[in-house]
């Protein structure tokens, strides 16, 4: 049985409250011989559709406005700078290959989390 909305957020927000903290090494592979292979139609890296949103990963900063900065600096492409649309909190920056990477600072983010509605409501 599927969770109600109110409760699958406050099951996220509660994640987000508690768990903000580096508990995994990210691994990325490399498929031997696609990148030469001209026939090859590519992976569904999660940023267009079928699948939009579910492609990306997520870093936690200590000091976003820092983080941003220096991405900035560095030529990084944004896809969603820090202060833009709903969540003016977190950024989206690109990798090399054009992957997303959430940015955000777990300060902000429980803040967030804290606004949220109970589960149910």
């Amino acid at each position: 049985m599927r969770p109600a909305v109110g409760a699958a957020t406050a099951a996220a927000a509660a994640f987000a409250a508690s768990s903000l903290t580096p508990l995994l090494p990210l691994h990325r592979s490399y498929n031997y011989g696609t990148d030469a292979d001209d026939s090859f139609p590519g992976y569904c890296n999660g940023n267009a559709d079928p699948g939009r949103g579910f492609g990306h990963i997520c870093v936690s900063v200590p000091d976003i406005e820092s983080a941003c900065a220096r991405f900035a600096k560095l030529g990084v492409p944004f896809i969603k700078k820090l202060g833009e649309g709903s969540m003016p909190d977190i950024a989206f920056i690109a990798d090399p290959d054009g992957y997303w990477v959430e940015v955000v600072q777990p300060s902000l983010m429980r803040a967030f989390a804290a606004d949220l509605p109970p589960a149910g409501e």
